[in-house]
């Protein structure tokens, strides 16, 4: 290394350029009563009981009228096309449990 270098690092990255489109949060729903809530749950441990619970919670505390639980059959790959679009028509909203 010579003295003009000193004190830098440099850093390369070899996984290249990668092209995102930048999206919108999705509309936000006001009131909880009656609607029907999609619990899908990742694959890792404990995943199942922390959606459990929150299933629960949202049932007693806000009034959710119905709770779909689905599985990701691949916990390293995205959910499947048909399994989002299944929960889609069924559900008001998701919840996404991640475990750990």
């Amino acid at each position: 290394m010579t003295s003009a270098n000193r004190g830098q690092v440099m850093v390369l990255d070899p996984s290249g350029y990668l092209e995102t489109e930048a999206i919108g949060l999705a509309p936000r729903i006001g009131d909880l009563h009656g609607r029907t809530v999609g619990l899908l749950d990742d694959g890792l441990a404990h995943a199942e009981a922390l959606l459990d619970s929150v299933g629960a919670l949202l049932q007693e505390r806000y009034g959710v009228a119905k709770v779909i639980k689905r599985q990701k059959p691949n916990l390293s790959l995205p959910s499947p096309a048909a399994l989002l679009a299944e929960m889609k028509a069924n559900v008001d909203f998701m919840v996404v449990g991640v475990g750990g």
